[in-house]
Protein backbone atom coordinates (compact mmCIF):
# COMPACT_ATOMS: atom_id res chain seq x y z
CA UNK A 1 0.00 0.00 0.00
CA UNK A 2 1.70 3.27 -1.36
CA UNK A 3 0.22 5.13 2.34
CA UNK A 4 2.54 2.92 4.37
CA UNK A 5 6.06 3.71 2.31
CA UNK A 6 8.59 5.36 3.63
CA UNK A 7 7.65 8.22 1.37
CA UNK A 8 4.24 8.94 2.84
CA UNK A 9 5.14 7.72 6.62
CA UNK A 10 8.04 8.17 8.47
CA UNK A 11 8.91 9.16 12.08
CA UNK A 12 10.98 12.57 11.65
CA UNK A 13 13.15 14.53 13.52
CA UNK A 14 11.54 17.91 11.71
CA UNK A 15 8.95 18.21 9.39
CA UNK A 16 10.66 18.34 6.04
CA UNK A 17 9.81 22.16 4.67
CA UNK A 18 9.80 20.87 0.87
CA UNK A 19 6.80 19.20 1.20
CA UNK A 20 3.63 20.31 2.33
CA UNK A 21 2.60 18.25 5.52
CA UNK A 22 -0.71 16.54 6.14
CA UNK A 23 -0.90 15.88 10.02
CA UNK A 24 -3.82 13.78 11.10
CA UNK A 25 -5.32 11.49 13.70
CA UNK A 26 -4.27 7.55 13.11
CA UNK A 27 -7.03 6.34 15.38
CA UNK A 28 -9.82 8.16 12.95
CA UNK A 29 -10.92 5.46 10.16
CA UNK A 30 -11.97 8.69 8.42
CA UNK A 31 -9.03 10.37 8.26
CA UNK A 32 -7.16 7.28 7.20
CA UNK A 33 -9.12 6.90 4.15
CA UNK A 34 -8.87 10.59 3.31
CA UNK A 35 -5.37 10.84 3.67
CA UNK A 36 -4.95 7.45 0.88
CA UNK A 37 -7.46 9.21 -1.32
CA UNK A 38 -5.21 12.43 -1.42
CA UNK A 39 -1.78 10.49 -1.45
CA UNK A 40 -2.81 8.56 -4.09
CA UNK A 41 -3.70 11.77 -6.63
CA UNK A 42 -0.43 13.57 -5.27
CA UNK A 43 1.00 13.09 -8.52
CA UNK A 44 3.22 16.09 -8.35
CA UNK A 45 4.73 14.14 -5.31
CA UNK A 46 4.37 17.60 -2.75
CA UNK A 47 2.39 16.03 -0.08
CA UNK A 48 3.78 14.07 2.99
CA UNK A 49 1.18 12.72 5.97
CA UNK A 50 2.65 11.76 9.68
CA UNK A 51 0.00 10.75 12.31
CA UNK A 52 0.06 13.37 15.26
CA UNK A 53 1.08 11.15 17.13
CA UNK A 54 4.20 10.73 15.53
CA UNK A 55 5.39 14.27 15.02
CA UNK A 56 7.80 15.52 17.34
CA UNK A 57 8.06 18.37 20.07
CA UNK A 58 9.02 20.60 17.86
CA UNK A 59 7.74 21.07 15.22
CA UNK A 60 4.85 20.52 17.34
CA UNK A 61 3.62 22.62 20.83
CA UNK A 62 0.98 21.08 23.18
CA UNK A 63 -1.44 23.31 22.37
CA UNK A 64 -1.13 22.13 18.51
CA UNK A 65 -0.74 18.40 19.45
CA UNK A 66 -4.65 18.90 21.19
CA UNK A 67 -5.78 21.11 18.19
CA UNK A 68 -4.46 18.21 16.08
CA UNK A 69 -6.83 15.97 18.10
CA UNK A 70 -9.86 17.42 16.92
CA UNK A 71 -9.30 18.46 13.12
CA UNK A 72 -6.77 17.30 10.61
CA UNK A 73 -3.88 20.04 9.85
CA UNK A 74 -1.52 21.15 7.52
CA UNK A 75 1.88 22.40 7.73
CA UNK A 76 2.79 24.24 4.23
CA UNK A 77 6.04 24.73 2.80
CA UNK A 78 6.47 28.57 3.67
CA UNK A 79 6.10 27.41 7.82
CA UNK A 80 1.85 28.25 7.92
CA UNK A 81 -0.70 25.42 9.96
CA UNK A 82 -3.68 25.42 8.60
CA UNK A 83 -6.81 23.43 10.21
CA UNK A 84 -9.63 21.77 9.45
CA UNK A 85 -11.48 22.93 6.58
CA UNK A 86 -8.96 25.01 5.60
CA UNK A 87 -6.19 22.34 5.22
CA UNK A 88 -8.56 19.84 3.76
CA UNK A 89 -9.03 22.67 0.95
CA UNK A 90 -5.64 22.85 0.65
CA UNK A 91 -4.89 19.72 -0.22
CA UNK A 92 -7.64 19.75 -2.68
CA UNK A 93 -6.38 22.49 -4.61
CA UNK A 94 -2.73 21.02 -4.81
CA UNK A 95 -4.27 18.70 -7.44
CA UNK A 96 -7.63 19.62 -8.55
CA UNK A 97 -7.03 21.78 -11.55
CA UNK A 98 -9.42 20.95 -13.67
CA UNK A 99 -12.28 20.52 -10.73
CA UNK A 100 -11.66 24.19 -9.72
CA UNK A 101 -12.79 25.17 -5.75
CA UNK A 102 -14.28 28.20 -6.29
CA UNK A 103 -13.91 31.04 -3.04
CA UNK A 104 -17.70 30.62 -2.05
CA UNK A 105 -17.28 26.86 -2.25
CA UNK A 106 -13.84 27.07 -0.40
CA UNK A 107 -15.82 29.50 2.66
CA UNK A 108 -18.64 27.45 2.41
CA UNK A 109 -16.59 23.83 3.21
CA UNK A 110 -14.33 26.17 5.43
CA UNK A 111 -17.14 27.12 7.68
CA UNK A 112 -19.11 23.55 7.88
CA UNK A 113 -15.56 22.25 9.39
CA UNK A 114 -12.86 19.06 9.04
CA UNK A 115 -15.41 16.61 9.49
CA UNK A 116 -17.82 17.52 6.61
CA UNK A 117 -14.11 18.41 4.85
CA UNK A 118 -13.14 15.01 4.81
CA UNK A 119 -16.87 13.51 3.76
CA UNK A 120 -16.10 15.78 0.73
CA UNK A 121 -12.61 13.82 -0.52
CA UNK A 122 -13.68 11.06 0.17
CA UNK A 123 -17.14 11.58 -2.31
CA UNK A 124 -14.80 13.79 -4.31
CA UNK A 125 -12.46 10.74 -4.67
CA UNK A 126 -15.12 8.46 -5.93
CA UNK A 127 -16.42 10.30 -8.04
CA UNK A 128 -12.59 11.59 -9.81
Amino acid sequence: MRFESSRHRAIVAVVDATHHWIVWDSECSICRRSVHWALAHDTHDQLRAIPYQEVPTPPLTPALREACRAAVHVRTTDGRWLRGGRACLFVLERFLDSHAITVVQSAVLSALGPGFCAEYVLLRGASA
